[in-house]
């Protein structure tokens, strides 16, 4: 499942609770959280393994993810990338 595979009014509903989310999260003082994060967060571990969502999952999923889960992800993924690379790409 992709973004670019949501219907439009799908897509719609996904910005705006993306929004209320990020309000959600700058209040909370976490301005390093983007949406884009958020987006990937989801896509590829909330939304996975779906192949279709619906306005509650996309509801539900976006309000109950925290900013420690989305830390999690960027670590995890940090990880993954570092170990793609050679000792040399580590240099000053």
């Amino acid at each position: 499942m992709k973004l670019e595979n949501l219907n439009p009014d799908l897509r719609c509903e996904l910005e705006m609770m993306l929004t209320l989310k990020m309000k959600d999260f700058r209040s909370n003082h976490f301005k390093a959280i983007t949406k884009d994060q958020v987006i990937q967060y989801l896509f590829n571990v909330k939304w996975k393994r779906h192949d279709k969502l619906v306005t509650c999952d996309i509801v539900n999923d976006i309000f109950e993810v925290t900013a420690s889960q989305i830390f999690d992800y960027l670590r995890c993924e940090g990880i993954k990338m570092a170990t793609k690379q050679k000792l040399e790409d580590f240099s000053d």
